[in-house]
Order: structure tokens, then sequence, then C-alpha cells
């Protein structure tokens, strides 16, 4: 998979990443899929939220077989 950050907004321990994310699905579908990613820490730095929202159709509608 690929990561690309369209813009990224930090505040406190917690950021929300604008991006597209370049699926592989096993080795025969390929697509990508663009939402709002986000993700906190605690104090020591450690994860412990990560949440994205994106629309499953947009998604569905970019699969195709890979090359």
């Amino acid at each position: 998979s690929e990561f690309d950050v369209h813009h990224s907004y930090a505040a406190g321990l917690e950021v929300a990443n604008h991006m597209t994310l370049k699926l592989r699905i096993g080795t025969s579908m390929q697509g990508s899929v663009t939402g709002v990613f986000t993700y906190r820490v605690n104090a020591e730095g450690k994860l412990v939220s990560l949440r994205g929202f994106w629309e499953l159709e947009a998604m569905a509608q970019t699969m195709q077989p890979l090359s």
C-alpha cells in the first residue's frame, strides 16, 4: 500500500490527515480511497486511537484487477 498525505492538521496529541491510500487486495485487485484519518497518542507517544472516514462506494468504484 502507498499513502499520499494531502494535508495534516495537528492539535496537541492528535492529528487528522486528509489522504489517499492506494490499496492492493491479495494478488488480484487494486484501488484507492481518499478520506480523513485521525490518530491520537498518549503522553508516552504510544498510539491509543486510530480512526478513518471514507466512502465505501467511492473506493469500490476504483477497484480493478492487477495488471
